[in-house]
């Protein structure tokens, strides 16, 4: 009868993976004040686009050329004659451009893009080469010092305006409503929490990381095939790893835990849900990513069907303002979700709890009978 009874009491299911992504954009469809968490992600995202740019071309581009010089000279070297050779050396040109545009193309203001431990951001990956008629931003090009500097100071902006952000978030669905006066009081141990947090994923992403890359290095002087490999899969585990680390966030401010026993309760629930969390992550990063993609215009992947959506024209606000709800909806579901799960994970423990007793009152029933 006992379990009869218990049964009748388990906890209600917890969200699922659709039904979390669904709450969080119908958040910013069915109510009108929740638009508001549009504007971190938009205001920053016309700075970015609009605003001056802090240039490193001066100093970034000829370290970028003379490392890829040194890495191709030493891979001619020690692969001479060796079949394939011309496909690696290939591969490595294509990675010299593509990091030779990143540093011609970078804004440090961009570090003020602190996602996801922040304000996402369609600009934070450069600046267009072109804007609207009428606009010329300013190019302030910087020294390594000065560049050390000024992105030191910028990430520290931009984790508390993520801090703002992210407690914005958990407020509205923690509370359905948005409290600015509670918010500012607890923005200080938010932003120090998401910083202490980011310098922890750090060194644990480079304790993991850390071999593979020696390895890299190591492996890449008989094989350069291989020795890319080796990194691939050391990112890969470093990775995994972060992923228990993603919800510290929602802890921190969803139940205004201290880092570690938010960081805790991040890999309770990740590991008490597991594939299923990590399927979660996968989707809510594949929509991220793949939807960024159509409001890039011009500059993504359907630039010959969105042309009109391009950064030299005031058109491109429309884009901006569709990742920015795409973002926020996104990050709400995260909320959603955890939120959802962690209340279920402790109801099972205090439901498991009294089974327990219930079964075995007072620790002798087992004896009985």
């Amino acid at each position: 009868m006992n379990v009869q009874r218990n049964a009748l009491d388990l906890p209600a299911p917890p969200v699922g993976i659709i039904d979390s992504i669904a709450t969080g954009f119908e958040t910013l469809v069915t109510d009108v004040r929740a638009l508001v968490l549009l504007l971190p992600p938009l205001l920053l995202d016309v700075f970015l686009w609009l605003g001056p740019r802090l240039s490193i071309e001066n100093f970034a581009r000829p370290a970028v050329e003379n490392f890829f010089d040194s890495y191709t000279e030493m891979i001619v070297a020690q692969t001479a004659g060796q079949i394939g050779v011309a496909d690696v050396l290939q591969e490595l040109d294509l990675m010299r451009t593509m990091f030779t545009q990143q540093a011609v193309h970078f804004n440090a203001l961009g570090v003020l893009v602190t996602a996801p431990l922040g304000v996402p951001s369609l600009m934070g990956r450069g600046s267009p080469d072109a804007v609207p008629a009428g606009i010329t931003p300013a190019v302030v090009p910087l020294t390594p010092l000065a560049a050390l500097v000024v992105m030191i100071g910028l990430a520290v902006v931009g984790f508390f305006l993520g801090a703002f952000y992210l407690g914005m978030i958990a407020q509205r669905v923690r509370d359905r409503g948005l409290h600015l006066r509670a918010l500012l009081r607890a923005l200080p141990h938010y932003g120090v929490n998401l910083i202490a947090l980011m310098l922890v994923a750090l060194s644990s992403m480079i304790t993991v990381a850390l071999p593979f890359v020696i390895g890299f290095f190591c492996v890449s002087m008989v094989s350069p095939e291989l020795g890319l490999l080796v990194l691939v899969i050391g990112l890969s585990v470093a990775v995994w790893a972060l992923i228990f680390l993603f919800f510290t966030p929602h802890a921190l401010m969803l139940s205004d835990r201290g880092l570690f026993p938010a960081m805790g309760d991040s890999m309770r629930i990740v590991r008490a849900n597991s594939s299923n969390a990590i399927l979660f992550l996968i989707t809510v990063g594949a929509l991220y990513f793949g939807l960024s993609l159509i409001f890039q215009g011009s500059m993504g992947l359907l630039g010959d069907l969105l042309g009109f959506l391009s950064p030299d024209s005031w058109l491109w606000l429309l884009g901006l303002v569709g990742h920015a709800f795409i973002g926020t909806g996104l990050f709400i579901a995260t909320f959603v979700y955890y939120k959802d799960r962690y209340r279920h994970y402790e109801e099972f423990r205090k439901y498991f709890e009294k089974y327990k007793q219930s079964v075995i009152p007072g620790g002798n029933s087992g004896r009985k009978g």
